[in-house]
């Protein structure tokens, strides 16, 4: 699988984010029913709780893992998490960063938000 650039992932994913490319972008968010939990965290989750305690835990791998589960899903298997590498140096200029796990009990269900798309270049 090759590799996207920048504007490829903006432009497979044009309805999803709101930005520019001064700012970076933001992905505007999706809401799981508590029912996907499973399915959406690839197993390490079965309930609200659970995917609340991974989250809100001390082990950063599991908690590294679940992102790139929740991401895998909304961006791809395996996402792409950094873009444009500068001439095969290893650094990238463009970078996803996790987003944010918001449970809502109301609701059932939890919202994945505030993903940031982003020029490493510009802070």
């Amino acid at each position: 699988m090759s590799e996207l650039n920048k504007t490829e992932f903006l432009e497979s994913h044009s309805n999803d984010f709101e930005g520019n490319d001064e700012i970076g972008y933001t992905y505007k968010s999706l809401f799981y029913p508590s029912s996907d939990v499973s399915s959406v965290t690839g197993g390490m989750a079965t309930t609200l709780e659970e995917l609340q305690s991974i989250d809100a835990g001390d082990d950063d791998d599991a908690f590294t893992e679940l992102h790139n589960e929740i991401m895998n899903g909304i961006f791809g298997n395996p996402f792409q998490g950094s873009f444009e590498e500068n001439s095969g140096s290893g650094e990238y200029n463009w970078y996803l960063e996790f987003g944010v796990i918001d449970i809502d009990e109301a609701k059932d269900g939890f919202t994945y938000s505030e993903v940031r798309f982003y020029n490493g270049n510009l802070g």
